[in-house]
């Protein structure tokens, strides 16, 4: 059987088309400006819903954070205005570190001046009188007070300050030659003596109430066993609670406080 010629129908220039050319051809379809800016303000939206979302859940864990410490703290601690700067954080304890130095040794201008500043150099400050009842004080002729014209108040100050004060006069204490001219030092000797006695005490309780659990191992010196004191101890920011102290200071002369209007000479 004969073969028979296959035709293809040639294009206005004699060319045969490709399968290509043969095919229809089909324009994409652009969706409508209108949906793309309705898509674009959906993933915005929801971009910033996320994003909300996770600044809102941020702050709340902070909340419930603070929350928490502050429940802890008002466990531990009795009330305070001071309590909302309270901060707990891991500190190495190094007897022998650049700051340490400063407050140990034979007393030298600069050793005397690092503990001044925070002991004796922060003034009391003041508090309403209705929190006596709060700070366990009675409100009688004993209470020391500002007078109205520099805004009343009792007087007072946060106790770690006094503490400091008693490590202060104790180290003093031992140089009494270098301290001889204290004021502190000037006093008759049975002063002096129940001032000392008094701040030993206060030490006591002090360290006695904190309860330092801390474990401390030994290590040799010599041919004897002797604590290492070089541990992790979990603190309060003392920094932040002497910044506070300095800014609540009342700063007025010494003749500018009082006694009670019911007040007579206490016994």
């Amino acid at each position: 059987m004969p073969d028979h010629p296959v035709y293809s129908l040639l294009d206005d220039k004699g060319e045969t088309p490709s399968l290509e050319n043969l095919l229809p051809r089909v324009t994409p379809k652009q969706p409508p400006r209108s949906y793309s800016r309705a898509a674009f303000f959906c993933a915005t939206t929801l971009n910033i819903v996320f994003l909300t979302a996770g600044i809102l859940f941020f702050l709340e864990a902070l909340r419930i954070r603070h929350d928490i410490e502050q429940e802890f703290i008002s466990r531990v601690t009795s009330f305070s205005p001071a309590s909302g700067v309270i901060n707990y954080y891991p500190r190495l304890f190094n007897l022998s570190s650049e700051e340490s130095m400063l407050y140990q040794g034979h007393p030298t201008p600069e050793i005397t001046a690092a503990w001044d500043k925070i002991t004796d150099d922060v003034r009391p400050m003041r508090i309403p009188m209705e929190w006596l009842s709060l700070v366990n004080t009675e409100d009688n002729e004993t209470l020391v007070k500002f007078s109205e014209e520099d805004g009343g108040g009792a007087m007072a100050s946060v106790g770690v300050l006094h503490q400091l004060h008693c490590v202060n006069l104790l180290r003093k204490a031992t140089y009494p030659m270098y301290y001889k001219d204290d004021r502190f030092f000037t006093v008759p000797a049975e002063e002096l003596r129940g001032h000392l006695d008094h701040c030993i005490e206060l030490l006591r309780q002090t360290i006695s109430c904190a309860g330092d659990v801390t474990v401390l191992t030994y290590r040799w010196k010599g041919d004897k066993p002797h604590p290492n004191f070089d541990k992790i101890h979990q603190c309060r920011r003392f920094d932040a609670i002497y910044n506070w102290a300095v800014q609540n200071a009342v700063h007025v002369p010494s003749d500018h406080i009082v006694r009670n209007k019911t007040s007579r000479s206490p016994n």
